[in-house]
C-alpha cells in the first residue's frame, strides 16, 4: 500500500473536515432552523416519531445524500471531459453538451410534454444531450478525428443548439 505524502493528507482531512461542517450546516438549516442538540437527538434517534427526526430523516439527509451523489457524478464526468480531450480546461460547454440539453429541454416546455409530468424535462434534456453528442462524434470521425477536431465541433454545435432555443423561445413568446 502507498502511503500518502503529508500535503495530500493534510490536504484531504481539510477537505473531509469541510464536507462534514457542510452537512452538519446543511442538517442545521433549511426550511426552518434547529439547534445542534436537535440535530444530534435527531441523528441519534431515527425511528422515533417526532418532527425533529421525521424532518432530519426524510427530508435533509436525502437531500444530503443526493448532493453528495450529483457532486461526485459531476465530478466524474467533468474528469471523462478532460481524460478524453486531454485539456484541463474541458466542461460540458467545450462538447456542446450543455446547448443539447438546453434545446432538448426547451422543446419538452415548447411541445407541452412538460405538463404531463415534470419528469418529461430532465428526460428531453438527456435525449438533447445525446443527440448532441453523437452529432459530435459524427461529425469529428468524418475527419481525422483528433482532439481540435472535435472541440471545435462540439462548441460550433453548442453555439447553433443555444441560438436554436433563443429562436424557439422567440417564436413561442410571439403566438
Amino acid at each position: 500500500m502507498k502511503i500518502l505524502p503529508a500535503k495530500k493528507l493534510s490536504l484531504l482531512l481539510v477537505m473531509l473536515l469541510l464536507l462534514g461542517s457542510t452537512v452538519l450546516l446543511s442538517l442545521m438549516f433549511g426550511g426552518s432552523s434547529m439547534k445542534s442538540s436537535d440535530v444530534l437527538y435527531g441523528l441519534l434517534h431515527p425511528h422515533s416519531t417526532d418532527t425533529v427526526s421525521t424532518i432530519i430523516w426524510r427530508i435533509r439527509f436525502p437531500r444530503i445524500l443526493l448532493g453528495l451523489l450529483v457532486g461526485m457524478g459531476l465530478g466524474a464526468a467533468g474528469c471523462v471531459f478532460q481524460g478524453m480531450l486531454r485539456n484541463p480546461l474541458a466542461d460540458p460547454y467545450t462538447l456542446g453538451v450543455s446547448g443539447g440539453a438546453a434545446l432538448g429541454a426547451a422543446l419538452g416546455i415548447i411541445l407541452g410534454f412538460t405538463s404531463i409530468s415534470i419528469l418529461f424535462l430532465p428526460a428531453f434534456a438527456f435525449i438533447g444531450t445525446l443527440v448532441c453528442i453523437g452529432l459530435v462524434y459524427l461529425i469529428s470521425a468524418r475527419r481525422d478525428f483528433s482532439v481540435h477536431t472535435t472541440i471545435l465541433t462540439g462548441v460550433i454545435l453548442g453555439f447553433i443548439f443555444s441560438s436554436l432555443v433563443l429562436l424557439l423561445f422567440a417564436v413561442a413568446n410571439s403566438s
